[in-house]
């Protein structure tokens, strides 16, 4: 929305008096234009550096007074942007319109008291990429505000009252450095709150036990060593705590998240998922588990997971035995797993199990020397990064229009260095002959690329139209070290621990 307002203004745009501009939106280049040329008539107000040109710099140096906004008591939106070192106490004082305040690459430092006081409207402010390091208590007050964004910033902890606001309903500061959050810090009607991305290592018991009514908590990329609540949270659908340091999930640790449906464990270092973690008849619909230390998961595990969907299980040391037999699990189920996390199990980059034995026992442990050697094995995580479906013929509607993409993507390429290699006899005529370079570079064509990258390319493109493939080609890419290592990888499927000693 921003982008098109923008649009409007640079090709629209309706010159004043003032340096302030008006088209579908009102753009002004300096912060103290706006007391000066302010009326009743402006509704959406952008305050930035020269949006039309692209060396338009902000200067870093300008701070909004209180009763900032004068006769433009109309606005409905606000942008600053590149502008500001500060806010005073009550700026925004008489802004009865005001519905959005987006703060956005300023360096703010400190929000005083009453920098955001009295606002009627529900309103969302946005204070994303600033330096705010403290968030003064009374900040808010008597202000109906929804959606607060203190995203990349410099906050080291949330204390009581600074954010507990009954009307609050979503509350994100990802991408901070904090540790502590103190309790009380929420009001029970959150229903969204995002702190990923901090060092929190632990919370108070005040901390997230009002939150009644929470239906969302990422805290993926923290701390946290483990998981053990005495508590539940009633209203709480998806818990993100993927991407921290947990070892355990202690018993009964769920048992009071009767709404949760969708869990993220993924990369941690858990070794061990008790059947009891769960409650019976709860509603995980998905269950994130992929990259932990995770060799077997009892039997029972699947028996209390009766509306389980979706699963991720790749990148653990699991035990041989005891992965076919969740493979079966799921089979028979008919729970589904995202693409990528398949084919981590057939491209034959990674070990995918330990051998132990011949049955899964429930009682295989996870030796030193073992985990050590499987983490060396593993490769690229196929679940970070967009991976085309190439291994599976049943495709999904997104996949069939990233295949479709990525098809004219390779034939555009191959018609470009086609064009770029082909010469006239003219042009031959008129260039000058250079004598053919000897040695290596003998096999390299102006374009960059030899032609084993060449006939590769055109097998690539062979492939995704159905072509019978190019023989030249494919033993080019049978010979090549990589494709060798692979298939060494996939003739290794279960003894993953002797492969990688060889």
């Amino acid at each position: 929305m921003y982008l098109i307002r923008m649009v409007f203004l640079c090709v629209f745009v309706i010159s004043v008096e003032s340096k302030c501009t008006t088209t579908y939106i009102t753009n002004c280049d300096k912060i103290s234009d706006v007391p000066r040329f302010g009326t009743k008539s402006w509704e959406n107000l952008i305050i930035s550096p020269d949006a039309c040109s692209k060396t338009g710099v902000g200067n870093l140096d300008e701070v909004l007074e209180p009763n900032f906004f004068g006769n433009a008591k109309n606005i409905e939106e606000l942008y600053i942007v590149g502008k500001l070192t500060g806010v005073e106490p009550n700026s925004f004082k008489g802004l009865t319109q005001l519905t959005y305040i987006k703060l956005y690459k300023n360096q703010i430092k400190v929000i005083p008291q009453d920098a955001f006081s009295n606002l009627l409207k529900r309103v969302k402010i946005d204070l994303q990429h600033n330096s705010i390091e403290n968030i003064v208590h009374g900040s808010f007050g008597n202000s109906i505000i929804r959606h607060i964004n203190l995203s990349h910033n410099k906050l080291r902890n949330i204390q009581l009252d600074n954010v507990n606001l009954p009307s609050l309903e979503e509350f994100s500061a990802k991408e901070n450095d904090i540790s502590y959050v103190a309790a009380g810090a929420f009001h029970e009607n959150l229903e969204y709150l995002n702190l990923a991305h901090n060092s929190i290592a632990q919370f108070e018991k005040g901390v997230l036990e009002p939150l009644k009514n929470l239906k969302e908590l990422v805290l993926s990329h923290n701390r946290f060593k483990g998981i053990a609540l005495t508590y539940g949270l009633p209203s709480l659908e998806t818990l993100d705590l993927s991407h921290n340091e947990i070892v355990a999930v202690h018993d009964k640790t769920f048992h009071q998240f009767h709404d949760l449906k969708n869990l993220k464990l993924n990369h941690n270092y858990i070794t061990y998922l008790s059947y009891n973690v769960f409650p019976i008849g709860n509603n995980i619909r998905s269950l994130h588990l992929h990259y932990n230390a995770i060799m077997q998961i009892q039997e029972p595990v699947g028996k209390i997971l009766q509306r389980l969907e979706e699963i991720t299980f790749s990148g653990n040391p699991w035990a041989c035995p005891c992965l076919q037999m969740i493979a079966t699990y799921i089979s028979e189920r008919n729970i589904s797993q995202p693409d990528c996390d398949r084919n981590y199990f057939t491209v034959g980059k990674s070990a995918v199990c330990v051998v132990t034995g011949d049955d899964c026992t429930g009682a295989e442990e996870l030796t030193k020397e073992a985990f050590e050697n499987f983490q060396n094995s593993l490769n690229t995580d196929l679940c970070k990064y967009f991976n085309l479906p190439i291994f599976y013929p049943n495709l999904t509607m997104s996949n069939q229009a990233a295949q479709v993409f990525v098809r004219f993507f390779l034939i555009i390429t191959l018609m470009t260095i086609l064009s770029v290699s082909a010469r006239s006899a003219h042009f031959e005529e008129a260039s000058e002959v250079n004598s053919e370079p000897d040695g290596p570079q003998a096999n390299i064509v102006e374009n960059g690329l030899t032609p084993l990258q060449l006939d590769l390319l055109a097998q690539r493109i062979s492939e995704l139209n159905q072509i019978p493939p190019i023989p030249v080609a494919w033993e080019r890419l049978v010979r090549n070290p990589e494709v060798k290592r692979q298939r060494r990888y996939q003739k290794c499927y279960f003894n993953p621990i002797s492969c990688f000693r060889k």
